[in-house]
């Protein structure tokens, strides 16, 4: 299993939501799905020690794929590249990063 890691600051909601629009459906017939999009909260519940709050991003977004191909099949569908534009005008500061499923107990 991978995943799909996006953080972003969100600057149009509805050119954001156009993208996801066209995007969504291309992550879902590669197998791939949507396992959550959260906006950070104003206000944490409590802050570890010795730990961050990270880059301050207000978007989460994390998706999943079966595959490290389909991610890539993903990155170069057609319908995403053409629509791509739509992405980087409604958002800022975006960080994307891709994860593979792992076990802590296995050798890294």
């Amino acid at each position: 299993m991978f995943y799909a890691l996006n953080l972003f600051d969100l600057e149009d909601a509805d050119l954001y939501r156009s993208y996801m629009e066209i995007a969504g459906p291309i992550v879902k017939a590669l197998g791939g799905d949507l396992v959550v999009m959260g906006r950070l909260i104003d206000e944490h519940p409590m802050i570890m020690p010795e730990s961050t709050i990270g880059g301050g991003q207000r978007w989460c977004v994390i998706a999943t794929y079966q595959t490290k191909e389909d991610v890539i099949k993903f990155w170069e569908h057609p319908d995403n590249v053409d629509f791509r534009h739509l992405r980087h005008e409604s958002t800022s500061n975006y960080v994307w990063a891709m994860y593979e499923q792992a076990n802590v107990m296995e050798d890294s």
